[in-house]
């Protein structure tokens, strides 16, 4: 079995920390593989984040970040959000307008598609207070920012499409 492969999960290595991401029924493979690479690219600025953490919201993120550890929503807004994979436009308004102060990120697999058109038309960012970030890889991400033993190598300026 591959390094990276344990049953119905994957293990990363991440700036000296370890994710293990496991793999639900009917989730694609690439859906996991985003939020690893969102949690890496982003855990140097927001060492809290996690994936998969619910928190008290009737969406759960699919990485997250608090300022500090104990937290719970609505108490305490998250300081990171993060969308991989499939998500509408209306579900990143709907959040954009409830968080205009959390830093967004949204990943994408494959080409652009109407995403950066739609998220520059969208007239709920020009009361934002943070970044939003688009970003995409490539259908060969796998072979180009992971190794063998699972340590992720990328650096945000070889995805980030769109800072808005």
């Amino acid at each position: 079995m591959h390094p990276l492969h344990l049953e119905g999960k994957w293990r990363l290595q991440a700036h000296g920390r370890s994710l293990v991401l496991p793999k639900q029924a009917g989730e694609k493979a690439s859906h996991v593989w985003l939020k690893g690479f969102l949690w890496y690219l982003y855990l140097p600025q927001f060492p809290l984040a996690q994936v998969e953490k619910p928190i008290g919201h009737r969406f759960k993120p699919d990485v997250v970040a608090f300022a500090e550890t104990c937290h719970r929503y609505p108490a305490q807004l998250p300081v990171f959000w993060a969308e991989a994979g499939q998500v509408t436009l209306q579900k990143l308004e709907t959040l954009f307008r409830q968080f205009p102060a959390t830093h967004f990120a949204i990943a994408k697999w494959g080409n652009l598609g109407p995403w950066s058109e739609l998220l520059r038309k969208s007239v709920v960012l020009s009361r934002r207070r943070a970044p939003v970030d688009l970003l995409f890889f490539p259908e060969d991400s796998l072979e180009r920012f992971v190794t063998g033993s699972g340590e992720i190598q990328l650096e945000l300026e070889q995805v980030l499409v769109l800072r808005l």
